[in-house]
C-alpha cells in the first residue's frame, strides 16, 4: 500500500441518530489534491483503491491478540478486511491522503449500511444508478450519505474503480479466509461496524503531528484507545521514514496503551506490479518501549518492519531476551530523538 494519511479536522457532534464516533457521519469533506505521484483517479489514484496485500489472513494471530479499541489504518479495503478479523476491535478509522481512496471508502461503508445480505452487497457494487438512487432513501443513512449515494459522479467513479478490487477479493486464490466479500460471517462483522456508525472515513496526512495529537485527545476524551495502529508500508523512508514513525507514536501517545499494537508491512513476493504477497510485522507498544531501553545508541523503528529479518517474530509481549535478540541496531538509520518517542 502506497498511501499515508490521517484526519485533517474533527467537527464533533452529538445527539444525532447517525453520529459517528468522531465526526459528521461517513462523509468527510476533502479537496481533490491528487496523490504523491502527481495524479488522481486518472493517473494512480485508481491503483491505490486495489487491494494489493493478498494475504492478510497470515496476520490473524496479530489481529486476535490485539486489545480492545480502535483500528486505525491507512488505505482502502485493507481496513475492512483487518477489522473483521480482529475480534476485539470496536471501531475502525480509515484514513488516507489520496481523495479517490477516501471517496471509495465512504461508498463502501454506505453500501454496507444499505445491503440486505452478502449477495445483495455484491449486486449493489455493480448495480445501475437507479438502484443506488432507490437505496439512497434508506433511513439507515444520514443526509450527507444519502446525497453521496445518489450522486451520479459517485456512481460513475465507483464503477470505474471497483471492478479490480472486487475481482481480487472474490478470487479463490487470494484473501483465503480474510475477505468479507466471500464470507457471510466476515460480511456480518463489517456490516455491524458500519450500521453501528463505528467506521470513520477521513482524509489527511500522517505527518501533521498537531492533528494527530488532537485525534489522540479526542479518542481519549470519549473513552476510546487505539487497538492497532496499522502503518502499512508508510514506515518506509520515502513516506514517513523511521523518524516519522517515532513522531507518529509520540503524537498518538494519549490514545495508546501498553498493549496497543503497531503494525507494518513489507513486500514478500509480487506476482505482477501492485499484486503482491506481504509480510506483516507487529509489536506491542510495551515491547517497543522495552526494546528502546535495551538497545544503546541509535534505533530505527522502521527497521523492525523490513522483510529480511531473522528471526522475525511478532512481538506482542515483553520477553526481554526475545526483544534483545530481535531488535536490530542500525548505524545507517539513526534516530536522535529516539528516547523522546514514548
Amino acid at each position: 500500500m502506497k498511501f499515508i494519511g490521517i484526519l485533517t479536522a474533527f467537527s464533533l457532534m452529538s445527539g444525532t441518530a447517525h453520529a459517528q464516533f468522531l465526526s459528521e457521519g461517513t462523509v468527510t469533506q476533502f479537496s481533490a489534491i491528487g496523490d504523491y505521484f502527481g495524479g488522481g483517479a486518472d493517473s494512480r489514484g485508481h491503483i491505490y483503491v486495489l487491494p494489493n496485500e493478498l494475504n492478510p489472513e497470515i496476520a490473524v494471530d496479530i489481529f486476535k491478540g490485539a486489545p480492545e479499541g480502535v483500528y486505525v489504518t491507512v488505505g482502502a479495503e485493507r481496513g475492512l478486511l483487518a477489522a473483521t478479523l480482529a475480534p476485539n476491535v470496536t471501531h475502525l478509522l480509515q484514513v488516507d491522503l489520496v481523495p479517490e481512496v477516501v471517496r471509495y471508502n465512504q461508498l463502501n461503508v454506505i453500501l454496507l449500511k444499505v445491503a440486505e445480505s452478502l449477495p445483495d452487497l455484491l449486486s449493489l457494487r455493480t448495480a445501475p444508478r437507479s438502484v443506488w438512487l432507490d437505496r439512497s432513501k434508506s433511513d439507515r443513512l444520514n443526509s450527507r450519505e444519502k446525497a453521496l449515494l445518489a450522486s451520479e459522479e459517485s456512481h460513475k467513479f465507483y464503477l470505474e474503480v471497483e471492478g479490480g478490487a472486487r475481482e481480487r477479493l472474490v478470487h479463490p486464490d487470494y484473501f483465503k479466509g480474510s475477505s468479507y466479500l466471500k464470507s457471510p460471517e466476515l460480511f456480518a462483522r463489517a456490516q455491524s461496524l458500519a450500521r453501528g456508525n463505528r467506521i470513520q472515513v477521513a482524509q489527511g496526512n500522517l505527518t501533521d503531528f498537531p492533528r494527530l495529537k488532537g485525534l489522540a485527545q479526542d479518542l481519549a476524551s470519549r473513552g476510546l484507545k487505539i487497538s492497532i495502529l496499522d502503518l502499512s508500508n508508510a514506515w518506509e523512508e520515502k513516506y514517513v521514514g523511521p523518524r516519522g514513525v517515532n513522531e507518529i507514536l509520540n503524537s498518538l501517545k494519549t490514545a495508546l496503551k501498553p498493549e496497543s499494537v503497531v503494525l507494518g508491512t513489507s513486500v514478500s513476493q509480487c506476482i505482477v506490479s501492485h499484486l503482491c504477497f506481504w509480510n506483516f510485522r507487529a509489536y506491542s507498544l510495551r515491547a517497543l518501549e522495552a526494546a528502546q531501553k535495551l538497545i544503546a545508541g541509535g534505533f530505527s523503528l522502521g527497521e523492525l518492519f523490513k522483510k529480511k529479518r531473522t528471526p522475525a517474530p511478532n512481538l506482542l509481549h515483553t520477553d526481554v531476551e526475545t526483544v534483545r535478540a530481535f531488535v536490530p541496531i542500525s548505524s545507517s538509520a539513526q534516530i536522535g530523538s529516539c528516547k523522546a518517542a514514548f
